[in-house]
């Protein structure tokens, strides 16, 4: 199986998943599919390169009357992991420092990132990154399998039915649903304006 981005695996298993595919479902010429490289191709068809993104505090109200600022969240779902550089996933600060990966852990998958110690508030930071439409790649995947089972017919032989067009109806009902999905990695793409409670309360 080829390997893909290691910072690339965790959206490559979730597509894998939704898609129910195999490393070796069927042959085209001389390619097997679907190996974690064939995935990753088409999720890098359906990235948004994220530039300077501005997070938004969630403040949480401590016991007493504290305030810290701990977590922030982004208008972007499904984050490429960072490769601890400067090129897949970078926060940094407006006046350009980037922050150590070592002061914070991000949630990737829902847009969250999280400090180990209250930033003030005062402090504005941005992603650097790419995010992916995992439903839209998996419908490009489906649609291949569509491709490749299109001239199923069901027959009769030894006294039984084999109806494999019922496979073109699954997956087609399949796209369906993920249709409906595609653009979810945009946060305010469906819901209006990302909106944050004033406080969170976590004493309670």
């Amino acid at each position: 199986m080829a390997a893909s981005r290691t910072t690339m695996q965790t959206l490559v298993d979730r597509i894998r998943n939704l898609t129910n595919v195999g490393a070796s479902d069927y042959t085209v010429g001389a390619t097997t599919y679907w190996d974690d490289d064939h995935l990753q191709t088409v999720l890098d068809r359906h990235q948004t390169f994220v530039i300077d993104h501005t997070l938004t505090w969630a403040p949480e109200l401590r016991d007493g009357g504290t305030v810290n600022y701990l977590t922030a969240v982004s208008g972007y779902r499904n984050w490429e992991k960072t490769d601890g550089g400067t090129a897949r996933f970078v926060i940094r600060q407006t006046v350009g420092t980037i922050e150590s990966s070592t002061n914070y852990t991000p949630d990737y998958e829902n847009g969250r990132v999280t400090w180990s110690s209250t930033q003030g508030g005062t402090v504005t930071f941005m992603i650097v990154g790419y995010s992916y439409d995992i439903y839209a790649a998996a419908i490009d995947v489906l649609e291949q399998r569509l491709a490749y089972v299109d001239y199923w017919y069901d027959f009769e032989a030894d006294n039984q039915t084999f109806t494999r067009s019922q496979v073109i109806a699954n997956l087609n009902n399949l796209i369906a649903q993920y249709r409906l999905r595609v653009g979810d990695n945009v946060k305010t793409a469906k819901a209006g304006n990302l909106k944050l409670s004033q406080m969170v309360r976590v004493d309670i």
